[in-house]
């Protein structure tokens, strides 16, 4: 039986460091797009990461380096491919297909998220009867965009959430509105360490010139904010919002700072379906 030829790699299989001679090679590799990562890899290829991992296992083709994940440090490095590796991959008969029922089941789904978008107004007729999974809805995707690293959807979740929140306060439904300070801590001098002075190389001491004397480089922020309330069935749900974005409500007292929501994505179907029953939610609402 023939064996495969294992690929060869041109640099190590350790995280490259990023000041080093082969991190800079790297760089200007991606550049030229002699090499891939494996999520542009798989977007070049129309398929999934898992499947594009199992192509290169069984090819025996292993990645020509790895970099540390400049967003999340913690989580494993990111692995780029030869150019030539993933070409040879498209070119295979059986990536071909995959890509074929992989466009049919994205096309089949999309088509149901639209029949079932276009079923919420029957479902869903009035405030009412949405009250309860439209609130959830907007606890899930509160939860999104929490995690989410791009600014510009989180920032249009929020405002979907400020608007719906807005609604129910208009008809009445929220519970309480209790205001809070989210506070960011003082950071200290970190040229003084918050001594406040230092000593110059003649033995003399003075005023740190970087905090001027006050031993603190940035002071205490705090940003006023309203913990919003609302009941729906057997469950009671609370979502944060900036005093700026919720100005139409009167806080009825002040409240501790609530535990920071963990985020949590959403699969693109839940996500999906909670943005749309989000934003029929807010129709209703605005009626």
């Amino acid at each position: 039986m023939e064996m495969r030829k294992k690929t060869t790699n041109k640099y190590p299989a350790k995280v490259l460091e990023p000041m080093s001679r082969e991190h800079g090679e790297l760089c200007l590799k991606i550049k030229n797009n002699e090499v891939l990562s494996t999520s542009d890899a798989a977007k070049l290829l129309g398929i999934t990461k898992p499947t594009l991992m199992r192509k290169f296992q069984a090819k025996n083709i292993e990645p020509v380096a790895l970099k540390r994940n400049p967003v999340r440090p913690r989580a494993a490095p990111i692995k780029y491919w030869n150019k030539a590796d993933v070409d040879r991959i498209k070119r295979h008969k059986d990536v071909k297909q995959t890509v074929k029922r992989s466009r049919q089941a994205k096309a089949n789904a999309k088509s149901l998220h639209e029949v079932w978008a276009q079923s919420l107004p029957s479902q869903y007729p009035s405030v009412t009867l949405c009250l309860s999974d439209g609130c959830a809805a907007l606890r899930d995707l509160a939860r999104h965009a929490n995690w989410c690293y791009d600014n510009a959807e989180k920032a249009t979740l929020t405002d979907l959430i400020a608007e719906c929140l807005h609604g129910l306060h208009r008809q009445g439904l929220v519970t309480e509105c209790l205001s809070y300070d989210e506070v960011e801590p003082a950071l200290v001098c970190f040229s003084c360490d918050g001594e406040k002075t230092k000593t110059w190389s003649n033995g003399e001491v003075h005023p740190c010139g970087r905090c001027d004397g006050t031993g603190v480089y940035r002071a205490e922020v705090r940003h006023p904010h309203h913990l919003i309330s609302v009941d729906a069935g057997d469950e009671s749900y609370n979502w944060s919002l900036s005093a700026a974005k919720s100005d139409w409500c009167t806080p009825q007292g002040t409240a501790d700072a609530p535990p920071e929501t963990t985020g949590k994505k959403l699969a693109t179907t839940k996500h999906d379906k909670a943005l749309a029953l989000a934003k029929h939610f807010r129709g209703l609402l605005n009626d």
